[in-house]
């Protein structure tokens, strides 16, 4: 999570606090009482975002891989009861 945090500093953003990182990443392993309570949604979605870009980054996921992911998000989605625009 350092990495996240120093790169937002170089681009001049302020960065995620530590606790907020790891609940969202608690939360997206399973844990169910990764204590999310009080972090807004919008920065609980960055934070999946950019850790999904690290990742595949890291582990350097070809485009298809990558979409395959945003399709198999965008099904998850759904089936839950959200409606989000899917990728073209």
């Amino acid at each position: 999570m350092t990495f996240i945090r120093e790169a937002d500093l170089a681009n001049g953003k302020t960065p995620y606090r530590q606790r907020e990182m790891e609940a969202v990443i608690r939360c997206a392993l399973g844990e169910t009482d990764a204590g999310m309570t009080g972090i807004p949604r919008a920065e609980v979605f960055e934070i999946q975002i950019v850790m999904a870009g690290f990742i595949a980054v890291k582990l350097s996921w070809p485009e298809p891989a990558i979409s395959e992911l945003v399709v198999q998000a965008e099904h998850a989605a759904f089936s839950r009861g959200r409606h989000p625009p899917f990728a073209t």
